[in-house]
């Protein structure tokens, strides 16, 4: 209860929520502002959530980085062209130019990114639009070149 928003308090039963911090400090606004873009984003993509419980439901693209503690997977839904490429940094450096797997050619876009300025982020993201390359990456056959924002997670799909 209240992490939606960042709470700073336990969640006690005969107390309401400190909803006011929403409306008093910006970042637990933009926490919640963020947790309503993920779950829109969950929702609108089934490939998310589709098929949980089965293999067919997830690929790793990139689970080797480890000089970089970056990974990067693919979730499928039913249609085995909805999918989402999430790629996950674990560090605080930004990198440009970073390859990354793909299962399929096609222009890719970004549909998420956590480190946004309107989450509280750095604003590190890819605005643009990445053409595929017929070039296997990792466990995958194409990839794109995107940039990686520092702490952050990121989720592609075609456009």
């Amino acid at each position: 209860m209240g992490g939606e928003f960042g709470q700073i308090s336990e969640w006690y039963c005969k107390v309401s929520l400190d909803w006011h911090l929403t409306e008093q400090e910006t970042l637990h606004r933009q926490l919640q502002d963020f947790v309503k873009v993920l779950n829109r984003t969950y929702r609108d993509n089934p490939s998310l959530w589709e098929i949980d419980f089965s293999y067919d439901g997830f690929r790793w693209m990139d689970f080797k980085d480890v000089d970089n503690s970056i990974i990067a997977f693919c979730r499928f839904g039913k249609n085995y062209r909805d999918f989402v490429v999430c790629l996950l940094n674990f560090t605080p450096q930004v990198l440009h130019n970073y390859k990354l797997g793909v299962p399929m050619a096609g222009t890719y876009q970004e549909i998420l990114c956590t480190d946004l300025s309107s989450f509280g982020g750095s604003g590190v993201h890819n605005p643009d639009r990445r053409e595929s390359i017929p070039e296997p990456f990792g466990d995958a056959p194409h990839h794109i070149h995107v940039t990686v924002p520092p702490l952050a997670g990121v989720l592609f799909k075609l456009a």
